[in-house]
């Protein structure tokens, strides 16, 4: 128990070191400017299955789960997230596509797609997610315009069996955004 001189001192010393720490400043009504878009950017952690370790298919309609996590600032435009087989390959295609909405920065958007059906048949395949603002997308063609400047891009390599053997990872596209599909 404090004594009363004590508490006296203490109190003092809280009198006179209070009231700066409760003080602060306000600026009435600030003008931040506008928003301005930001580039799309994916939590590497996020991404599951991880894409450093091709996944394994034992037949062409197995399920697949593809998650990951993006931040971006929209300013308006939509996120978009469109997934591709064999991207910019020989016979690749568009599978599917999401809206995601509009957002700030620091709200994080879990994307998610998970399917059984339109995988090629056996062999090594790129799987892509591409994601990027409604801006930069072409309702009509199913299909990104250009190369959007802020672009983000996960791939993730499958191999489909063909009589219950792995199509060797030699086999498998290379990953580039660098040529129109």
């Amino acid at each position: 128990m404090l004594r009363p001189q004590r508490w006296r001192r203490l109190s003092a010393v809280l009198a006179i070191a209070t009231p700066p720490a409760l003080t602060g400043c306000v600026i009435p009504n600030y003008e931040y400017g506008s928003t301005r878009q930001s580039p799309v950017f994916v939590l590497d952690s996020s991404i599951a299955p991880s894409a450093v370790t091709p996944l394994l298919l034992k037949e062409q309609d197995t399920p697949v789960h593809l998650t990951l996590t993006a931040f971006a600032e929209d300013a308006g435009d939509e996120l978009m997230s469109a997934l591709y087989v064999d991207y910019k390959h020989q016979g690749g295609y568009y599978l599917l596509s999401h809206r995601h909405g509009t957002e700030a920065l620091e709200v994080p958007r879990p994307i998610e797609y998970a399917f059984n059906r339109g995988l090629p048949p056996e062999g090594c395949h790129a799987l892509t997610v591409m994601l990027f603002h409604e801006s930069e997308w072409d309702d009509a063609n199913f299909q990104i315009i250009g190369v959007p400047p802020d672009l983000a891009s996960v791939t993730w390599f499958v191999s489909i069996a063909a009589d219950g053997h792995s199509a060797p990872l030699a086999s498998c596209p290379d990953v580039s955004t660098q040529s129109p599909l």
